[in-house]
Order: structure tokens, then C-alpha cells, then sequence
């Protein structure tokens, strides 16, 4: 949506002005449409619109194999290549055969969650923060251990140890030190 809309800024700016030399028109004979940003397919090196620029789009005679479809196994969750001409059912139905392993799914599709009661949040590699103090991997909500169970933080609070290191508390800590006392 975003390269179609530069593409009719473009040709709204570009028809006010007088740049024939950015004018290149779709390779389409039933297009010709003139376009200031044209694409050149990487098989027959032909020049095209927006809307041609795909292998199926200008029926390219050279793509071969490098346009592809991949489907996702809902058994196993990987990609299982189309074959060109052939029913995707049979394509499927080899892949069960041969090289299914249905154990993979939970690996792929079962993220690891926040373990904080009521969190549902999935832990993803950006916003996954591991506790100093009690090492569970948490949200970034959640990453003070005032904000999860922390047992180590409570556990040090518990003995007069010194407040957490890595929650809001230090903070109020050094900031009520700092003010006047009456």
C-alpha cells in the first residue's frame, strides 16, 4: 500500500513538471501506462508498472523456478514448496508422507509467556528481560521485581538486606536523600 501510494505522489508531482526523460512507459502492450518509477523484472529484464511488475502479473516467460509458493503445514509448521502445474493437495500429501514431524509445531508455534499470574504476554527475544535477583525470564511490564514474584528480592527485603537493585524503589531511595529534612 505505501509503494502505491509513493508511486501516485510521484506521478502527480512528476505530470506538473516536465521530465520526459523520467517518462517510461509499462512493457504491456494493453498497458503503456507511464510510470516514474518502473520495475525490471529480474528474468526477462523488461520494464513495468506497479501493477505488472510480478512473474504471473506479465505471464514472464523466463521465471522458472524463482517464482515460488509456500505453504505453511498446519501438522508440523514448515514450509512445503509448491510445485508449479501440480494439484497442492498431492504436494501435501507427499510432505505428510515423507518428512511430517508433527513434534516441531509446539516447538514453532508455542512461544514461552510472562510467568506473572494474569500476564499472557509471549516472550519474544525484544521484549524478554531476565531478574537479576531471581533469574526468570519476564515482560518488560514486569521487569522490576517489585512487579513479578521476586522470591530473592523478598527474601533480601525480608532479612533488612539493601532494597532491590533494579527496581523503582532505588530510585525513591536516593531522591528522598536528597530532599530537605524539617
Amino acid at each position: 500500500h505505501i509503494l502505491r501510494l509513493v508511486h501516485k505522489i510521484l506521478r502527480s508531482w512528476c505530470s506538473q513538471m516536465e521530465f520526459p526523460e523520467l517518462e517510461i512507459h509499462c512493457t504491456r502492450t494493453d498497458c503503456r501506462q507511464v510510470d516514474f518509477l518502473p520495475f525490471e523484472c529480474d528474468c526477462c529484464k523488461q520494464i513495468f508498472c506497479l501493477d505488472h511488475r510480478t512473474y504471473r502479473e506479465h505471464n514472464c516467460p523466463r521465471s522458472g523456478d524463482k517464482d515460488c509458493q509456500v505453504l505453511v503445514c498446519p501438522l508440523c509448521a514448515k514450509g512445503v514448496k509448491l510445485v508449479p502445474g501440480e494439484d497442492p493437495n498431492v504436494t501435501f500429501e507427499r510432505h505428510t508422507q515423507s518428512g511430517c514431524d508433527t513434534s516441531n509445531y509446539k516447538k514453532v508455534m508455542n512461544k514461552p509467556r510472562c510467568p506473572v499470574n494474569g500476564c499472557n504476554e509471549k516472550l519474544t527475544f525484544s521484549n524478554t528481560v531476565t531478574c537479576k535477583d531471581c533469574h526468570k525470564k519476564v515482560c518488560l511490564k514486569h521487569r522490576y521485581s517489585t512487579d513479578h514474584e521476586c522470591s530473592a528480592a523478598a527474601a533480601n527485603r525480608s532479612t533488612g538486606g539493601a532494597p532491590p537493585s533494579n527496581g523503582p524503589s532505588l530510585f525513591l531511595d536516593r531522591f528522598t536523600k536528597l530532599l530537605p529534612k524539617h
